[in-house]
């Protein structure tokens, strides 16, 4: 389904096939491949490396042994840099996880809404 030609945006046929929500500021794809959950973070106008530095982040961490679900760089549409991992929720118990952008505060950000 990732690779369906749009002519319009990823982030429009991302809705399509997933469900959106923010943690943060950066919105997120939420979607199931055999009963897999994945989150998918599209590349946007206003953070455009997020997908790759996310990704670099994640082949780091994994390279120093920490564990880290399954993740991926794709082209959405063959052309959206996408940052693909597994959700981490598949891996635990059921729990209310807060976010840490919910305990950040920077002055002088409108664009912050904690």
């Amino acid at each position: 389904m990732l690779s369906k030609n749009d002519e319009t945006s990823g982030q429009n046929t991302a809705s399509r096939i997933a469900n959106s929500f923010f943690h943060g500021a950066f919105k997120k794809y939420s979607t199931a491949v055999e009963n897999k959950r994945f989150i998918l973070k599209v590349q946007e106008r206003k953070y455009p490396d997020l997908p790759i530095i996310e990704f670099l982040c994640n082949v780091m961490a994994r390279d120093l042994g920490l564990d880290v679900p399954d993740f991926y760089y794709v082209l959405l549409n063959n052309k959206l840099p996408t940052f693909v991992t597994r959700n981490i929720l598949d891996f635990h118990d059921k729990s209310n996880l807060v976010h840490i952008w919910h305990y950040l505060k920077v002055e002088g950000r409108k664009d912050l809404k904690i």
